[in-house]
């Protein structure tokens, strides 16, 4: 033997680490959809009130990147479950 004792005996390591892996990016793409609601909240104010141009074309430039990120993410968690 290695000297490693597992976690769970029912369950394999790998296992194990692809359904911690997928919660992780459950997580991050659960952060990354509030920031693109945000993103968009504030989009409407800057619209609405502020006329800031420059801001309001910052924050687009924002919420595309969010978006770009949050569709990678998406890919890779369907990675996770066809393992």
């Amino acid at each position: 033997m290695n000297g490693t004792k597992k976690i769970y005996t029912h369950e394999s390591d790998a296992s194990i680490m692809d359904k911690k892996d997928k919660a992780e990016v459950v997580n991050w793409a659960e952060a990354l959809s509030y920031v693109n609601e945000e993103l968009e909240y504030l989009l409407n104010i800057g619209d609405r009130m502020l006329h800031n141009r420059e801001l309001y074309q910052q924050l687009l430039s924002l919420r595309s990147d969010n978006t770009l990120h949050l569709a990678t993410l998406h890919r890779y968690e369907s990675s996770l479950v066809r393992r």
